[in-house]
This record gives C-alpha cells, structure tokens and sequence, in this order.
C-alpha cells in the first residue's frame, strides 16, 4: 500500500483492520486498511482546528520526525492520533470524528514524537517539550481530561505501561529521569535521575527491572519492584547506545541496537555482554522479540532476524528495498512494516512457529 502522506509511526492493528498515520504542513490523514490484503477502507482528513490554525507558528519537525511521528493506540472501538502540530483527534472504526483538540504547537527543535496509550477508558499522552511538559489521560469517549500532571524536562520517548509486582504503573523517561506514576491519577510514584542527553528510546521492563538507554549517556538496569523502597540501579554500562531504538528486554536478554549499526546482548541479571555485532546500517527502529527470534530493521529497510541466544546467530534478513524508521507490528502469522513510502505485509505461510 503506497502511504498518501509522509509519517514515522508504526502501524497498528486490530482484527481485520489495520491503522496508520500520514502528515505534511498540508494536512494530518488517519489510514484504516484491510489486514488482509491491504485494501484501503477509509481516509480521515483531519478538519482544522481554529485553536490550531490561528496562529501562523507552525512546528519544528526534522526529516526523521516529521509531522506524523506518534504512533497511534486504540481500544477496539475508538482509534487516537497525535501530530507533531498538537492536534489530538480520536475516530470510530468507520472513520466518522468522535472528538478532537489541540494540546498546544509543541516547543521543541526535532518535533513531537511520543507515541500513545490507551488502556481501560483512559488515553495517555506524554507531551514533553522545552516548556510546560505535562503527562495527561483523557476520556477516550469523551475527549474530556481525566488528570494532568506537570513535567520538567524535554524528550522524545514513549510511555510504557507494566504491571510491577500487582501494581500497574505509567513509566516515562525524559532528558534527566525515568518516572514511575499512577495510570489511574497521575501521582509520581518514584523517580530516579539516570540519564542524560536528548532522549528517544524507551524504557523496557522485564521481572520488576528497568531497563534505560541513550547515547550520550548510559544504559541502566534499575530495580523498581519493591514497593517500599526507592529503585536501585543494578548495573550500568557505556558500550553500544542507542539514539532512537529501544532496548528490548526478554526473560534473560537485553538487546540494544545503536544508529551506526552495532547491537549489543547483555545479559538481563548482570550486564555482562554475551555478544556483539556490527552491521552495516544502522537502527531507529526498536528490536522485536517473537518466540524464539529477535527481528531488527535497519534504516535501508534491511529487515535481520536474530536468534534468541546468548550466542549470536543470523538466522536470514530480507530487504524491503526502502528505508525503514519504523519498528514493525507482528500479529499472528503477518508482519507489518511500514517503509518511507509503503507499508508492507510479510506473511508465514510455513506451518513452523519456531
């Protein structure tokens, strides 16, 4: 499928329908395609939001952020997108608008980039910037505020959602911290200052550990599953950090892959390096974990699958013939990759679920 407007996210999926967003100066779209054979059942423009459109100021974007970054989240029934205009728009699964409003044109100098949660009636939006950074959950049905927390610091990572030890927590991590808070009311529920420089990649979490990496500063495990005390890090090294892809963490593995192409296997308990290998192009995308292989996309579109080991083994790669920054989805026996230009569907027709 040839995307109408350029964008960064990855694609989601739900059923038999799948999701993405394109953007320029121009406009903001909302794609829905048949997970199937990539048929296009629906394009939503996005109508102008006079809050947005008064004012001349338009966003400061970079070529690998552009105006479609955020990936988008949905509960089954609603889907929501964010622009790095910051335009928050929300649409049912015939692509009819439920609501939409604009946050504020984002102040920052590569352009909004955090992707969106949604989980229960609840959408969460880390809106990190240079000036008034705030974490916010709305009402996905109503589009009505349900709490807003303020924020200190800039960034251009995503949040992610764990269930630590029986209690559910938000964790963010920004140009200083990660932060631990409370889905339900936005309260902080611990902090800790391990990081450094313009952060883009996530946290990872796996067993009550953290897990938090940026070039420029330090890949850190940190205990966060005792409830009573404040998190520890466990350990910290400086080899091998990423500047946009997450770290991935499975049951015993970390897997960091940098953007001038080394990836580092450390190993989940202790950082010790079980491997390291260098490829040729480098990673925005994030590593992917599915059964007992690692799949990477290099930014030519090179898409190396690993196996799960401490020892490393490339098991194959396979060119989309077009650079990705997106990380892909996997949904049963399909991957969906979305390119520069494209979004692709790979199919196993092999009855192997190794």
């Amino acid at each position: 499928f040839k995307i109408p407007k350029p964008g960064m996210n990855s694609p989601i999926v739900w059923g038999n329908k799948v999701f993405l967003t394109g953007a320029d100066a121009s406009g903001r779209e909302i794609y829905c395609l048949d997970s199937n054979d990539g048929r296009l059942h629906w394009t939503f423009k996005a109508p102008d939001i006079p809050e947005s459109t008064s004012s001349q100021e338009q966003p400061n974007v970079m070529d690998e952020t552009g105006f479609a970054a955020p990936t988008m989240a949905t509960d089954g029934r609603l889907v929501a997108a964010l622009y790095a205009t910051g335009d928050l728009v929300c649409v049912d699964f015939s692509g009819k608008k439920v609501w939409q409003k604009h946050l504020g044109t984002p102040k920052n100098h590569y352009g909004h980039a955090s992707s969106l949660i949604i989980s229960g009636s609840l959408l969460y939006v880390q809106y990190d910037q240079n000036d008034d950074s705030r974490l916010m959950a709305f009402d996905i049905q109503s589009g009505k505020i349900a709490w807003e927390t303020p924020r200190t610091e800039i960034s251009w990572s995503s949040p992610i959602l764990v269930d630590n030890n029986g209690r559910t927590e938000l964790i963010l991590t920004n140009s200083k911290s990660a932060d631990g808070y409370d889905p339900k009311t936005g309260r902080k529920f611990w902090q800790i200052e391990c990081l450094d420089g313009e952060l883009a990649p996530s946290a990872a979490f796996s067993k009550g550990t953290l897990f938090v990496a940026n070039e420029y500063a330090v890949a850190s495990a940190i205990d966060i599953g005792n409830h009573n005390t404040d998190p520890q890090i466990l350990w910290s090294r400086d080899e091998v950090l990423p500047e946009a892809s997450s770290p991935l963490a499975t049951d015993d593995l970390i897997i960091v892959a940098s953007a001038y192409g080394a990836v580092n296997c450390l190993d989940r308990a202790t950082g010790t390096i079980h491997w390291e290998h260098d490829f040729d192009i480098g990673f925005y995308s994030s590593p992917i974990q599915v059964n007992e292989r690692i799949y990477l996309a290099d930014l030519d579109g090179n898409v190396h699958v690993i196996k799960k080991s401490g020892q490393f083994e490339l098991l194959g790669s396979s060119a989309m013939n077009e650079d990705v920054y997106a990380t892909p989805a996997f949904v049963r026996d399909k991957i969906y990759i979305r390119g520069t230009h494209h979004l692709f569907c790979i199919a196993d027709n092999s009855d192997s679920r190794n």
